[in-house]
């Protein structure tokens, strides 16, 4: 195998184990996710789909070139939602409260009313 192939298969072990841990925890330990986290779980699930991809397809230079900069785009964007939120909660005391983005159900009971 080679290696840029065993590089995307321990990124996907790696993605697989970070959604195993994400749906453990909202529905083992009764975590109920926020809009942030669901957004962020979306994300690492397409990135999932592209290093399955990355293994699974035979790269020319042209394809390794769009593997590379998939993976670069929406990791960039998963870090970028993820500074808001540690920046939401160390902020927490300084914002107020309507300012907090709300969980993911609201949104749901907001649609059906």
């Amino acid at each position: 195998m080679k290696k840029y192939r065993k590089n995307y298969l321990y990124a996907l072990f790696i993605a697989l184990i970070l959604i195993s841990a994400t749906i453990y925890l909202q529905y083992y330990q009764g975590l109920e996710p926020c809009l942030l986290c669901l957004i962020q779980r979306y994300i690492l699930f397409l990135l999932t789909i592209i290093f399955l991809g990355a293994v699974l397809h035979n790269h020319t230079i042209k394809s390794k070139f769009i593997y590379n900069f998939l993976v670069i785009f929406f990791a960039f964007i998963v870090i970028i939602f993820s500074l808001i939120q540690i920046w939401l909660q160390i902020n927490s005391s300084k914002i107020k409260k309507t300012y907090f983005i709300p969980k993911s159900n609201y949104f749901l009971n907001s649609i059906n009313d």
